[in-house]
């Protein structure tokens, strides 16, 4: 009896178990080979920003059945795969139908007489996307137009698969200039608002379940009730594998919580990148040619929060704020904030809106918030939509470009990647919930009635959109791996002491500028007490002479100011090129560096010897000289250097200091060699191992074929990360790539 289970049977063994069944691969005639049992791995990608599924598949081939066939890259793939399971069918790949095409073939012979075949995959409507082109018009709603696009139009990508569209406002025609279906609906994804939600955001991609042009707020959110926020598909319990004390049981693929293998943080945070985004703040200059003219719009944050959707946060002015952007003064700087937030606005619902919204914060009137500042111009003109027709009567949104924009930032403001036990359930597009442990959380107590409260971070634990997917199935192990990265576009609860901002909030010291303008570095003047255009000579004297140049009281009372000036003064000091005067340290380095410059310059002059036709004065890159030439180079120089006392005491001198030593600890390297030398095996004989090198290569002593001499160093062979090849077909190694030395040890 074999103990290998059924592909229909629900007998979930262990965490990732799997079924597999019917590994094909058609030839471009019609020929069938049948690899199920030679597949070593399948990889299956997903992605948001991805229009389509694609995949690898690793297997072995030891009876040249691939030559056969033969495999070319022009194949197609079909496979069976499901998680043990009932899910409704959602725990199936199934490729039988919809059958992906191979476009891309790598192979590695292993043996004799096996080969490890690698074929890249993708959905055959992409190869069908990269034969076609669209250069026409099309009338009705861009939802419309994608549905003619994917499906109804035979001469198109005409898909078999299932296709998802969130409704669009507004009837239209719109001109296709000769661009591949895909481009044609990013082009109309741009311009689409959506019927049953608030904010454009657009994105077409595929899963295992079809095709979907959806905006972002419908992965949110319930279609027949946008108040209600769609149910997430699995728990990742993080915490529990942060912390073996609060381990799950996850011997059932069905369990309620997932004990991951492991999970990470990605860029998060980044609140420097998104300011330069726009996502705080921006505003958008639409300009007319013809009738010179233009028009600014402004989009802020604190207008995107309160009527957007988001991930899990209740909907409406006066709830509770989740966003990401601090309830509080960009700067606590009063010079920088003197404009209160209705700054600008003449609607008395918006201030309105402002005072009843948790943003507005009426307790800091005076303080400019973060999505004050528009740090983004968006500038476009009228004309851009030409090849556009509104038929229906309904405008564009002068702000749609901001409004996306903004969304698609907030949309991955959180992100983790995290490492699951397989399961083909998880499709990009669906929620998860993750459990996220807080910094302490990795601390086990010895206290047996140990809970999870204090261990959970209340601000990322919630509910995630799954925005990129990776199912691994790995044959040989018998394992499915499903690595997945997770995002959300605000906290899981309030900001805490969101309610602090006060108005009269400031720094413990105010910020003290004492010089109040710029430095002019040939004169130490301040640059708003410069009268005429004339550059005096520049000469310091004294700290003080600098203090009264810059208008600075070094004597002041107030100690704050009083260090302030002092560290002012001395900035200038240390940034012209008078500091070595004031600057004891600064001055000692250079003083000793001009020492040593003298003592070379002078061996040099005095010397005036030539290595192999090179001037010493004219070295400048001692890897200009190489291999035996070098060292048979230096032999002589040192020589002749004896011969000459001036020259014998500079070097003892020179040797002597630190200098020196620093000089030739630099010029050795890692591994005390000055570039490529002769370390082909074919150069050599009478090799001799003599040991290794910490790390483990192996260390010879030779003669060089036809030279004088005995050398140790390495074999090229054995160190082909090091090794080059030169104009004769043998190898060099750069010695400084591994930790040997090359020298001579014997003279013949």
């Amino acid at each position: 009896m074999s103990d290998i289970p059924k592909y229909n049977d629900n007998n979930y063994r262990h965490p990732g178990d799997f079924r597999a069944k019917d590994i094909l691969l058609y030839s471009y005639g019609g020929s069938i080979l049948d690899i199920s049992n030679v597949t070593a791995v399948i990889n299956l990608y997903q992605g948001l920003d991805t229009p389509f599924q694609s995949g690898n598949i690793l297997f072995f081939d030891s009876m040249g059945a691939t030559d056969q066939l033969p495999i070319i890259g022009n194949e197609f793939l079909e496979f069976r795969l499901r998680t043990p399971i009932s899910a409704g069918y959602d725990e199936e790949v199934d490729a039988s139908n919809h059958r992906f095409q191979v476009y891309e073939k790598r192979s590695v012979k292993t043996s004799q007489n096996i080969q490890a075949i690698a074929l890249f995959f993708t959905s055959q409507e992409k190869i069908r996307n990269e034969r076609l082109r669209v250069s026409k018009s099309i009338s009705g709603s861009y939802g419309e137009m994608v549905h003619k696009l994917l499906k109804s139009d035979k001469e198109l990508i005409n898909t078999k698969k299932n296709v998802f569209i969130d409704p669009t406002a507004g009837k239209y025609k719109y001109t296709f200039p000769n661009v591949r279906p895909v481009e044609g609906i990013r082009q109309v994804g741009e311009l689409s608002e959506p019927v049953n939600f608030r904010t454009p955001d657009y994105m077409f991609y595929e899963n295992n379940r079809g095709f979907h042009f959806r905006c972002l707020e419908s992965l949110y959110r319930e279609h027949a009730d946008t108040t209600k926020t769609r149910p997430f598909v699995a728990y990742f319990d993080l915490l529990s594998a942060f912390n073996r004390q609060f381990s799950t049981v996850d011997a059932e693929a069905s369990s309620p919580m997932t004990k991951p293998y492991s999970f990470s943080f990605n860029k998060s945070y980044d609140t420097l990148g998104n300011t330069r985004r726009g996502m705080f703040g921006s505003s958008m200059y639409t300009h007319d040619l013809i009738a010179k003219t233009a028009v600014r719009s402004n989009l802020t944050y604190t207008s995107y929060y309160d009527r957007a959707l988001h991930i899990d946060a209740p909907d409406g002015i006066g709830n509770k704020y989740q966003g990401v952007m601090p309830p509080g003064p960009a700067d606590f700087d009063e010079e920088r904030n003197t404009l209160d937030k209705s700054y600008g606005s003449t609607s008395m619902k918006q201030i309105d809106n402002l005072n009843r919204s948790k943003m507005s914060k009426a307790s800091a009137p005076k303080r400019k918030y973060m999505d004050d500042y528009y740090a983004r111009i968006y500038v476009t003109p009228k004309t851009k939509h030409n090849h556009k027709d509104n038929t229906h009567g309904l405008n564009l949104d002068p702000r749609l470009e901001q409004k996306r924009e903004l969304s698609e930032a907030t949309r991955d403001y959180f992100s983790m990647d995290v490492d699951v036990p397989g399961n083909f359930t998880y499709n990009v597009g669906d929620l998860v919930w993750c459990e996220v442990p807080s910094y302490n959380a990795s601390y086990e107590d010895n206290e047996s009635q140990l809970t999870r409260e204090g261990k959970i971070d209340t601000l990322l634990s919630g509910r995630y959109l799954i925005q990129s997917l990776h199912h691994q199935v790995d044959f040989l192990q018998q394992k499915h791996t499903t690595a997945v990265t997770v995002v959300r576009n605000i906290f899981a609860s309030d900001l805490p002491n969101g309610e602090s901002f006060k108005s009269e909030a400031s720094f413990r010291t105010k910020p003290v500028d004492v010089i109040g303008s710029s430095i002019d570095l040939s004169s130490g003047n301040a640059m708003s007490n410069i009268l005429d255009l004339k550059i005096p000579t520049p000469q310091v004297s004294s700290v003080e002479d600098i203090a009264a140049k810059l208008g600075v009281d070094l004597k002041s009372t107030d100690l704050n100011v009083k260090n302030a000036a002092n560290k002012a003064v001395n900035d200038v000091l240390n940034s012209t090129s008078n500091r070595v005067l004031q600057n004891k340290y600064l001055a000692k380095i250079n003083s000793e560096i001009l020492t040593r410059k003298t003592v070379v310059e002078k061996i040099a002059q005095k010397s005036k010897l030539q290595l192999g036709g090179i001037n010493l004065g004219d070295i400048t890159n001692l890897n200009n000289l190489k291999g035996i030439a070098l060292d048979r180079a230096l032999e002589g120089f040192k020589g002749r250097l004896m011969d000459n006392k001036f020259v014998q005491s500079s070097i003892v001198a020179f040797k002597q200091s630190n200098v020196f030593k620093s000089a030739s600890k630099f010029f050795k390297g890692g591994g005390g060699g000055w570039g490529p030398w002769k370390s082909d095996i074919r150069y050599k004989e009478n090799i001799e191992l003599v040991g290794q090198s910490p790390s483990g290569i192996n260390i010879y002593n030779f003669d060089y074929k036809g030279e004088s001499g005995r050398y140790q160093g390495v074999m090229a062979q054995e160190v082909p990360w090091a090794a080059i090849v030169n104009n004769e077909g043998y190898y060099m190694v750069d010695y400084n790539k591994v930790d040997v030395a090359f020298k001579r040890i014997k003279k013949h």
